[in-house]
């Protein structure tokens, strides 16, 4: 038993897609399958408590989700950011004074920085995915720190909470480390949080970064990243079950190469792939692994394509025309089932075709059923042009209207709009789909960070937005736009 994977390795697997919000490590002498368990969220929403009646419910899902968010009137703010020891920034408090803000400058200057300290004031590792010792200033004492402080446009209750809020309408959020540790901590309010579902409550933000431009292009597991994504923003319990099915399948796939040619425990022979199987103990531990798998992956299909019916629908009422109509389809066994079969018969179909699979999946050492198998499609509905096939151009205005709509959908969900974090959103778009976009930024209620190297690309947004020169670890507002809150020396106008 020692060979399979340590029941703790999920919480590394929960490090690795939220950051450090893990819950306390369990004790090994925890069974892997009782590991998954004890984390395990309710699995997906059923028409009353009938066990009989498990197909999933799509639409009681998506009213339930609602319902929960329904008493939240107010609008998410950011009215502060304080940088600490963080990438090039030494010490930077800034007070965004519009609902947008432009940030430009040179290569290098720091504007994506500004938005990934922004990206970690939420569940996950930020949009570069960056490891936590990477963040800390070169020269630094080791640690960084971000803090936030939000503000609710109707000041009664914090997005989320349903309570009163301190500071008339203030949510205040810091995450960092320090110098002794690696270890991520996140603070609401002054208190240290039990996991990052208490900030996944209260904030929310979508992101689109120049690493997505080939994201239909490239391989599959970039795609799957961006769909889980898209659906912890909504569903924060989603990252739980992606980490107990991942670690399930590592656990079952290092169970099986025990028995492989050449890795036989002394005194065995280990020429029969399927030996695992034969063995009581191992078989035992196999079928508590494959139980777990069956019922993570239909978990999290079951999530992925309420995400998918639920943004479908956004894309088709939002936007207009100003980017192409986009469908989202998903290529998953799993979810083409649960399309016409109860979730638990969904189940009992993965859980004996893992069983029948244990040799091939031993020779190959790898497991071949399973959520991590899914892949996201992309399909332009005016032309009916894949992702995969689209021009650079085409693929970046596909892609903008997905976070664009996710966005709305969110807001529509939950009651708030996220941050919007744009990182060089007009490189690749023809001035038609720049303008388009400006537009709808102007309209969206999100607040809007968005980088570029030149200015003049922003001008249209002067009316609507601040624009701040990043460089030498400091921001300068230009007075071509609305006036920054800032104590430095404006960056004049051109004559």
């Amino acid at each position: 038993m020692a060979a399979v994977a340590n029941p703790t390795a999920i919480h590394r697997i929960l490090d690795e897609i939220l950051g450090d919000a893990a819950p306390t490590a369990m004790a090994p002498s925890v069974l892997p399958a009782q590991c998954f368990t004890r984390l395990s969220v309710p699995r997906y929403p059923f028409r009353g408590d009938d066990p009989n009646m498990a197909r999933p419910c799509w639409q009681d899902q998506r009213l339930h989700a609602e319902a929960r968010y329904r008493h939240v009137q107010a609008v998410l703010r950011l009215s502060r950011l304080t940088l600490t020891d963080f990438r090039n920034y030494t010490a930077l408090t800034w007070r965004p004074a519009t609902r947008i803000s432009v940030l430009y400058g040179p290569n290098g200057s720091g504007k994506t920085n500004l938005l990934e300290a922004l990206s970690l004031l939420v569940p996950g590792r930020g949009l570069r995915g960056a490891r936590h010792a990477d963040l800390a200033r070169q020269g630094g004492a080791g640690g960084w720190a971000v803090n936030a402080r939000f503000h609710t446009r109707n000041g009664e209750t914090s997005p989320g909470s349903g309570e009163a809020s301190p500071g008339n309408g203030e949510i205040n959020i810091g995450t960092g480390t320090d110098a002794d540790t690696d270890r991520r901590v996140f603070r609401l309010d002054g208190s240290t949080t039990r996991s990052q579902a208490d900030i996944a409550r209260v904030v929310a933000a979508v992101w689109l970064t120049p690493q997505m431009d080939r994201l239909f292009q490239d391989g599959l597991t970039g795609r799957r990243r961006f769909l889980d994504r898209l659906v912890w923003a909504l569903e924060p319990g989603h990252a739980r079950e992606i980490a107990a099915h991942d670690t399930a399948v590592h656990s079952r796939n290092r169970l099986l190469a025990q028995r492989r040619p050449g890795n036989a425990p002394a005194g065995g022979s280990g020429t029969d792939p399927t030996a695992a199987a034969r063995s009581p103990q191992h078989g035992s531990w196999l079928a508590g692994l494959e139980d777990a798998i069956a019922r993570h992956a239909v978990a999290a299909s079951a999530a992925r394509l309420d995400l998918v019916t639920r943004l479908n629908a956004q894309i088709e009422v939002s936007l207009a025309q100003a980017f192409p109509p986009s469908r989202i389809s998903l290529a998953c066994p799993i979810v083409e089932r649960l399309t016409s079969l109860p979730a638990l018969a969904v189940e009992d179909w993965l859980r004996a075709g893992l069983e029948a699979d244990r040799a091939r999946d031993a020779a190959a050492g790898i497991t071949a059923l399973g959520a991590h198998r899914c892949d996201m499609r992309l399909t332009d509905v005016s032309t009916g042009t894949p992702a995969a096939l689209a021009s650079t151009g085409q693929h970046k205005a596909l892609l903008i209207g997905i976070v664009l709509a996710h966005a709305g959908l969110i807001a529509s969900a939950r009651g708030f709009a996220p941050l919007l974090l744009l990182d060089e959103p007009s490189v690749h778009l023809d001035a038609g789909r720049r303008a388009a976009l400006w537009n709808v930024l102007v309209t969206l209620p999100a607040q809007v960070i968005v980088t570029g190297t030149d200015a003049d690309t922003f001008l249209p947004l002067a009316a609507h937005a601040e624009a701040l020169l990043t460089g030498a670890g400091d921001l300068l507002a230009d007075s071509r736009f609305i006036r920054s809150e800032t104590d430095r020396t404006p960056v004049p106008a051109p004559r």
